[in-house]
């Protein structure tokens, strides 16, 4: 009897240790849905403003100026890409969450990776009076995807060369055995050992307490951990207090991939765009900013707030591309303004620009199968998606059949 009763009460006991465990795993997730959603929504309102600073930044960099005012749109600018930078930081967390990221996997030789990366660097290494080193003891072929590996080298290097006053940044990729392993190492400040959990939390940060905008949102150990995990790629940490840090990648080797000649066409353009441009955002700084460097750029540009503006502003013209905003007004959308304008003028060059980052909004993106865009634009992506409609308007200008 009392054996019944001692194996009821434990039942009870883990019952109820269950249940509790439960309510504070719907509490996390509660936590990281609002922290979702927070993030989105700061982000979007604050890359609207920053939108329409760096189109304005970029119409004033591409005009004829005295040097003493290219120095002021310089620095603007850079002032721009730095809260870019940062705020590209949380975008990219919201996509990694979202599953929106997805590697597009293909033999690669790290060798030909990492000199290209230490290229890159090599400018910011010098820049600290540091020593740049690279070691590729072998040519071997990967199986990865190569611009998520090279983010994760960026967001490794970046810390690396942040974290280092004196000595050296190291690069290598080495064999051992079936495995390739690409290391990251410096000589810097190192991490103590009841710290090194904590580095691959987002926002933190060791010796930032005042949030010196300078050091970043502490979102780069966060992308690292997620993009690995992303790419099947083994990481190992190894670090201590005023030592330094190293990274250790591994990854499966492949055989090397057959060789095909692969032609290059020619697609530099200038600065210049005869191109007929739809701008639909549902405010009218935001088009304002964008219109003006459009126009700047050679672009004749009509405006639309919404759905049923941008289909009266083409109904007599087709427009060479759109640029919508994805969140309008209410119910309104990007994406239907663009099935709008596409119910008149099918197969016309479009795509969303959105300062919004919740992982809800990129997938119905992506699901739209219509290119999405974040705020800021940057001049030269801008650039590439006019010369893009550019030959997307000459080709149709060859084809009789249009």
């Amino acid at each position: 009897n009392r054996g019944i009763i001692d194996a009821w009460a434990i039942r009870l006991r883990e019952r109820e240790l269950n249940q509790k465990l439960q309510a504070a795993l719907d509490i996390a997730e509660n936590a990281s849905r609002a922290k979702t959603r927070f993030l989105a929504s700061a982000s979007h309102d604050l890359r609207q403003p920053l939108h329409t600073i760096t189109m304005l930044g970029a119409a004033l960099s591409v005009r004829p100026l005295d040097e003493r005012s290219k120095q002021i749109v310089h620095l603007l600018n850079e002032v721009a890409q730095t809260f870019s930078d940062q705020l590209d930081g949380l975008l990219d967390i919201s996509k990694l969450d979202a599953g929106v990221i997805t590697a597009d996997k293909k033999p690669v030789c790290v060798a030909d990776l990492l000199t290209q990366h230490m290229a890159e660097i090599e400018s910011q290494i010098d820049a600290k009076h540091l020593k740049p080193i690279l070691v590729c003891q072998t040519n071997d072929y990967v199986e990865t995807d190569p611009l998520l590996l090279l983010r994760v080298l960026r967001n490794l290097t970046q810390n690396a060369i942040k974290f280092t006053d004196s000595g050296a940044v190291t690069l290598e990729v080495r064999r051992v055995g079936p495995l390739i392993e690409v290391v990251v190492a410096d000589t810097g400040q190192g991490i103590a050992q009841d710290q090194q959990d904590k580095v691959f939390q987002e926002f933190y940060q060791i010796g930032n307490p005042e949030r010196d905008r300078t050091q970043g949102l502490g979102l780069g150990l966060s992308i690292v951990q997620r993009l690995v995990t992303l790419l099947g790629i083994s990481m190992q940490m190894q670090s201590s207090a005023m030592g330094g840090t190293c990274f250790v990648l591994s990854l499966p080797a492949v055989a090397a991939p057959t060789v095909h000649a692969v032609s290059h066409s020619d697609t530099t353009h200038g600065d210049s765009f005869n191109l007929h441009v739809l701008v639909i955002d549902d405010e009218k700084d935001v088009r304002t900013g964008l219109r003006v460097l459009l126009e700047e750029l050679g672009c004749t540009c009509v405006e639309a707030s919404g759905t049923e503006h941008a289909v009266a502003q083409v109904k007599q013209l087709r427009p060479n591309l759109v640029l919508a905003d994805y969140r309008l007004r209410g119910s309104d959308s990007g994406i239907k303004a663009i099935e709008g304008v596409h119910a008149l003028w099918p197969g016309v060059p479009a795509v969303l620009v959105s300062g919004d980052t919740a992982p809800s909004r990129l997938q119905e993106a992506r699901n739209a199968g219509i290119r999405l865009l974040h705020k800021p634009l940057s001049l030269d992506v801008l650039k590439q998606e006019l010369a893009a409609a550019a030959q997307a308007a000459q080709a149709a200008r060859s084809d009789p059949a249009t």
